[in-house]
């Protein structure tokens, strides 16, 4: 039982390097240019609802997180 484990877990650490080889592959191919496959990165507006642009709980990070509440601020106190 211990070694299927293992075994699962060795393919699925396979897998995921393999994923990110090609995600990195991807990426860099993008960065330089090229598109590959007549493909085009620009996202299709009409389908929005049924293929979000990211994924759901990824936050972008050229987006400021506007808070619910203001942040308390601490009283200060000027004596002269």
């Amino acid at each position: 039982m211990q070694d299927q484990m293992k075994e699962k877990l060795a393919k699925m650490q396979q897998d995921i390097e393999e994923s990110q080889r090609d995600l990195l592959s991807h990426l860099k191919q993008l960065m330089a240019g090229g598109h590959g496959k007549g493909k085009s990165p620009v996202v299709n507006s009409g389908d929005d609802h049924k293929d979000p642009a990211y994924l759901s709980g990824f936050a972008l990070t050229n987006i400021q997180v506007q808070l619910g509440v203001y942040p308390q601020r601490v009283p200060v106190t000027i004596r002269s």
